[in-house]
Formats: structure tokens, C-alpha cells, sequence
């Protein structure tokens, strides 16, 4: 749920999501994403409610994130050299390749245990099928938005960003 809900926020922030001002409100009280993590809430215990089994219920919700995660790495192990190097940012250095490698193995390593055996083939069924809804509503809604520049934050918009550190993220900093 915790991942789920931090997604919702993101694609809210960069207005790809619907309802995106809804969404991407963070609570002044507690700094965390509440209408998004309410959403994921709801959506689970309905989910359960109208699931006839709870394997199938589990494995979508592993499978998805993972098929997300491989698309991720795909597109920067594509992108990489294209992206703008930030100055005193992360990088891996020699190893980013070997690493992209055995994280894109590792993730379709993982999606083909939770589909491909018999027991699972439902699991994989159900996740096209989200993955289609998905593609549908990406060329059909959103896609104008983003050739148009209404949807996403461009990268240099991401680098000027500000990011405001408090207690519930980060309390360590903030004993006296």
C-alpha cells in the first residue's frame, strides 16, 4: 500500500493521474500523501471483497509494481547517456551497466515465477488485462497532455525543486 499510494502522489504531482490536485495534497500534520494513501485503502478493500482468491489478488499486486520497476530500468539503461549528469549526484560509474543487467534479469526473473506457472496464469491474465486499461487510457486521456507540456515536469523543472525536509521524514535531523 505504501508504495502504491507514493505512486498515485508522483503521477499526481506531474498531473498524470486523475484528479490530480486531489491527489498530490500532502497533509500539513503528518508530510504524507493521505487522499492517495485512502485511495489505495479503498481500492484494497475492494479488491479483497470481490477477489475469488487471494493468490490471484497477491500475485497481480507483486507482478505490477515488478512490470513497472522493469520499465523503469529499461528506459534508463536507453536513456542514460542523454540524461543530464547533476553535479555532486549518485552515480555508479563502471558498474551501472553490469547493475542494469542483473536488475532487468532479476525483475523478469520474478514477473516469470508469479506468471508462467500453471497456478498463475490467471495472475497474468489479470495483469494484461490492467495493462491494457492502462495503454487505453494513456492514448485516449492522457497523451495530448503530454506532447502539449500540461502533463510531467520536465527535468530541469525537477532539478529546481524545492524539497522541504520534516520530522516524519526525516527525524533523525531534527533531534536537538
Amino acid at each position: 500500500m505504501a508504495s502504491a499510494s507514493r505512486l498515485i502522489y508522483v503521477m499526481s504531482r506531474d498531473n498524470v493521474f486523475f484528479f490530480s490536485k486531489q491527489f498530490k495534497k500532502i497533509s500539513k500534520k503528518s508530510a504524507v500523501p493521505i487522499n492517495a494513501i485512502f485511495l489505495v485503502l479503498g481500492l484494497g478493500i475492494v479488491a479483497v471483497i470481490f477477489s475469488d482468491s487471494l493468490t490471484l489478488l497477491l500475485g497481480a499486486s507483486a507482478v505490477l509494481p515488478s512490470i513497472l520497476y522493469l520499465i523503469t530500468v529499461l528506459c534508463y539503461a536507453i536513456k542514460h547517456k542523454n540524461l543530464p549528469a547533476a553535479a555532486g549526484s549518485f552515480n555508479l560509474g563502471k558498474w551501472r551497466t553490469l547493475l542494469l543487467v542483473v536488475a532487468s534479469l532479476w525483475l523478469i526473473f520474478e514477473i516469470g515465477i508469479l506468471t508462467v506457472p500453471a497456478g498463475y496464469h490467471q495472475v497474468a491474465l489479470v495483469v494484461l488485462g490492467v495493462l491494457a486499461l492502462g495503454a487505453v487510457l494513456y492514448w485516449t486521456v492522457f497523451r495530448r497532455g503530454v506532447v502539449d507540456g500540461r502533463i510531467g515536469m520536465a527535468i530541469d523543472q525537477r532539478s529546481k525543486a524545492r524539497i522541504t525536509l520534516t520530522p516524519i521524514m526525516f527525524p533523525k535531523k531534527f533531534e536537538q
